[in-house]
């Protein structure tokens, strides 16, 4: 995996600086170095500089974490699912450039079309009708495919395309104005040529509009989820407010910097419609290789981007359906969602004319407020917007709930709107009310956009995984659709006379949509954000369990059978993580070689690698839901680093090791509970991995608790009994050496005994825990306090289970590799004695620090015979020749 962004920002970093330097000093009136007429060094000025701060954002945050890492302090990629600075930078850079051109280009296309037709509004309704209608029937299903499709193959599609169609009506609009002679004062007639025209200026501009929304629903609904985290409600509310400030600033600047470019094009129309054109297609241009580069080191920087939910139950069934059946479906699946209310209520918000919209601004301008003044109040609300989003940050370090905060800020917003009908009733049509509302639409527009943080988090953390496409795209057609269901009712009270008619019916709107916010509360208030979401996750994980007990409960031998998806196999090998010795609870499922069942803790869970992913079932207890399963694996294998980056990174040195880490991609570094950890390490002192493994399963059939039992399963697998490992206290009290030693551990059985007691007296797992929160670096002493616990067992132990990663296990393999690859000096030592152990480990964190420990297993786990065959080519020759022979023994038969 290759992160794009910084190549392609320092290329367009350099060409945009050196047009805004060249545009600043022509526009200063050095006309030595002008290569453009002054208009056009000001929309290069404008274009140029805008482009730059999201490139220059990005290129600091990429030289900040090469910093940090070259001084070591970013010991983690992604530690306790923080945030790294690179994701939420380039997150907020890609989304800067797409909202700045969204805003560029709703504010283009009314003037643009209002100086070709000159004198009516009618071209401008119709392309707003068409592009809402269009996404209404579109988008429902569109939304359903996006919880199946993978999300960056979506999202890339929808970059690339959306700023095609822009730059296509951009280039229509130019010939609709070069072959009409578009003057700003006679109104074109219409032909053949121009109504096609125009009707493409419809289709690129609805297609444009469904792709814009796609991006939203996967970026804004989807992705925030995944790179804030599981359960972490605090850093999905950051990423939403800050995005939404993103998104206000830009309706302020974007339609601003507009005007100014449109201005210096000229007095001319066809000018100054042209230029308008040209620079939003341009922009564009310029912005979508940035955009796309952004959102590409994005999905590989967060590795559970690449994780879908869950293989839907009902795929088979849907693609017999018809498209209309599908679609009345999803309807349906919608209203009997548990936020069904509170979206309704949320899209009925957008049935009111107190927005500062077109027909309020119309409205006031025929009252004779000056433009001047609109246009102030246009930017006075979305500044009352930002100040909304801070409101929002304010109330959700004082709320338990977002819903509290949702239905106390869309109360406030309909409180903060009455006064406009109480002063028509009292004033009516006067310069009070003119200014009432104005000042009203300004103050409501906080609550607002503080209403709209808080359901859009409530839809985020409500909304299963697999449903978020789908649910989100409802709530998306619906708001589009009350959207219409106002602008019908401007058609039908069309005289300014009957504007307080509207008045009126917006503010029932919004008392309903509180009222319903109030009710859903009331409902729902009593749960926690998510729990909805793990209902639903239990039900479906319910359903699951009772089709895998009637056949053959734990196994994937059906292609098609439902499972859950964990990671890639790129990032999780289960192969290479589960057999390298570094774990000794899991076992290859007999008839299935691709499959693995093993316990954590008191679960029990089956593993498979199936079409380059791994999926995952948790077998015991069965009412666990999907996300407390990917919880558990993904803390389990680490997900929450990104393995890709790693390797990456140890391969830059062209070397045999960075051969032999390129085969064995996938091996992970998992987080075992230390008391399991330290046992089955005592175990490995002079043995193998398979013999291991059977002192381990011993020591838990003995001493540990039966869990799970399939014997009475028709299944055909040895492993049929799970046992949890028994605890500290169980060890001291029940083990006695020579049980253990009838079990065949040997003079291990002493170490195990002494090890249990002598842990039991300083406090039994605490103690263990203690030191994985120690940052002294003096784990090593405080293990090898234990009997039969050395230097390497002792390094095992922290590196596999206390989150040392900077470990590194010296045994005689190790050395070699170090006496290899690291320091051939090395050879001339005869043992590993305590001060070649520290050198050889000082060798590996030189070369792979500070995740040297990762690095060390993978390069262990590459000099084994058994894994240099599974990790090459000799693999499939092994396969053939398996094969062969078994073909022939047949045939002699």
């Amino acid at each position: 995996m290759k992160l794009v962004a910084v190549p392609i920002c320092l290329v367009l970093g350099f060409i945009s600086a050196l047009f805004a330097l060249d545009s600043a000093l022509c526009i200063k009136g050095c006309q030595s170095v002008c290569i453009m007429s002054v208009p056009a060094n000001m929309v290069s000025l404008i274009l140029s500089s805008a482009t730059l701060v999201p490139v220059a954002t990005c290129l600091i945050s990429a030289w900040l974490n090469a910093r940090d890492q070259s001084h070591n302090e970013h010991k983690y990629l992604f530690k306790d699912n923080t945030r790294k600075r690179q994701v939420v930078t380039y997150l907020y850079a890609s989304h800067l450039l797409s909202s700045w051109g969204d805003r560029m280009w709703a504010f283009a296309v009314p003037i643009v079309l209002m100086d070709i037709f000159v004198d009516t509004l009618l071209p401008s309704a119709v392309f707003s009708l068409a592009t809402n209608v269009v996404c209404i029937l579109t988008i429902p299903m569109v939304g359903h495919y996006l919880d199946k499709w993978n999300r960056w193959t979506i999202v890339k599609y929808a970059i690339v395309l959306e700023n095609v169609m822009v730059v296509f009506n951009a280039i229509i609009l130019g010939l609709i104005l070069y072959f009409t002679n578009a003057d700003g004062v006679h109104r074109p007639e219409w032909t053949w040529t121009l109504a096609m025209m125009f009707l493409g200026t419809l289709i690129c501009g609805s297609l444009g509009q469904v792709l814009n929304d796609v991006q939203t629903l996967c970026i804004e609904r989807d992705w925030v989820v995944v790179i804030a985290g599981p359960n972490n409600s605090t850093a999905l509310a950051n990423l939403n407010t800050f995005m939404r400030r993103i998104d206000l600033s830009c309706s302020i600047l974007g339609p601003m910097a507009f005007g100014l470019i449109v201005d210096f094009a000229g007095g001319d129309p066809t000018t100054r419609a042209m230029v308008g054109a040209a620079v939003v297609g341009l922009w564009n241009i310029i912005s979508t290789p940035l955009e796309y580069c952004m959102t590409h080191d994005i999905y590989h920087l967060v590795p559970a981007l690449a994780v879908r939910a869950s293989i839907n139950e009902n795929m088979s069934k849907e693609q017999t359906d018809s498209t209309r059946t599908r679609y009345l479906s999803l309807w349906s699946n919608f209203v009997k969602h548990p936020v069904f209310l509170i979206s309704f209520s949320y899209c009925a918000l957008y049935m009111t004319i107190l927005s500062g919209g077109a027909l309020n601004t119309a409205y006031l301008k025929w009252r004779g407020v000056s433009n001047s003044l609109l246009g102030i109040s246009r930017g006075a609300g979305a500044i009352t917007g930002l100040v909304g989003t801070i409101i929002f940050s304010y109330l959700q370090t004082h709320f338990k709930r977002v819903q509290h905060i949702a239905i106390l800020s869309v109360w406030l917003f309909w409180l903060c709107l009455t006064p406009i009908p109480l002063i028509f009733i009292l004033a009516k049509e006067s310069i009070t009310s003119d200014y009432v509302m104005l000042i009203c639409v300004v103050i409501s527009r906080a609550w607002l956009w503080c209403t709209d943080l808080a359901e859009t988090q409530i839809m985020q953390e409500w909304i299963a995984p697999d449903q978020r496409g789908a649910i989100n795209a409802m709530q998306t057609a619906l708001s589009q659709f009350f959207y219409i269901l106002i602008q019908f009712s401007g058609i039908i009270f069309h005289d300014p006379h009957q504007f307080e008619a509207l008045v009126f019916f917006s503010l029932t709107a919004v008392l309903a949509s509180a009222l319903g916010f109030t009710y859903w509360g009331v409902k729902y208030g009593r749960f926690d954000n998510n729990s909805f979401t793990t209902l639903n996750q239990m039900r479906r994980s319910a359903r699951l369990a009772s089709h895998c007990i009637k056949s053959e409960r734990t196994t994937f031998t059906s292609h098609t059978a439902k499972s859950n998806v964990i990671s890639t196999t790129q990032e999780l090998s289960c192969a290479l993580t589960l057999e390298s010795g570094q774990v000794f609870s899991w076992r290859r499922h007999t008839q299935e070689m691709k499959s693995w069942k093993g316990v954590i803790g008191r679960r029990v869970f089956a593993l498979r690698e199936y079409q380059g992913m791994v999926q995952f079932r948790c077998l015991y207890p069965l009412k666990l839901s999907y996300q407390e399963g990917y919880d558990e694996l993904s803390y389990y294998f680490r997900l929450d680093m990104s393995a890709d980056l790693l390797y990456e990174r140890w391969t830059e040195t062209k070397d045999q090791m960075s051969d032999i880490i390129k085969r064995l991609r996938g091996l992970r570094i998992v987080r075992q509970d230390p008391v399991e950890c330290l046992f089955s390490f005592i175990c490995s002192s002079n043995n193998n991995i398979a013999r291991i493994q059977g002192m381990v399963d011993k020591l838990k059939a003995t001493y540990g608790d039966l869990i799970y039992n399939t014997e009475n399963s028709v299944e055909n697998d040895k492993n049929k009994l799970f046992y949890a490992f028994p605890s500290v206290e169980t060890l001291a009290r029940k083990c006695d050496e020579e049980t253990l030693r009838a079990l065949g551990f040997g003079y291990r059985a002493a170490f195990i005994v002494k090890t249990a007691k002598q842990l039991q007296k300083l406090g039994g797992a605490s103690y263990l825990n203690s030191i994985r929160d120690d940052k002294t670096g003096a784990y090593q002493e405080k293990l090898m306090v234990f009997t039969g616990v050395g230097r390497k067992v002792a390094d095992c132990v922290a590196l596999f289970s206390l989150e040392k990663l900077e470990a590194i296990p010296v045994d005689t393999h190790v050395w070699q590799i170090a006496c290899r690859e690291l320091d051939p000096t090395l050879n001339d030592r005869k043992s590993i004695t305590p001060s070649v152990y520290r050198l050889v480990g000082d060798l590996f964190r030189a070369r792979f620090a500070p995740q040297a420990g990762w690095a060390h297993s993978v390069l262990f786990a590459g000099d084994l015979s058994a894994f240099k065959l599974k990790t090459s080519d000799e693999r499939n020759q092994m396969e053939k020749k398996r094969k062969s022979t078994k073909r022939k023994l047949s045939s002699k038969r």
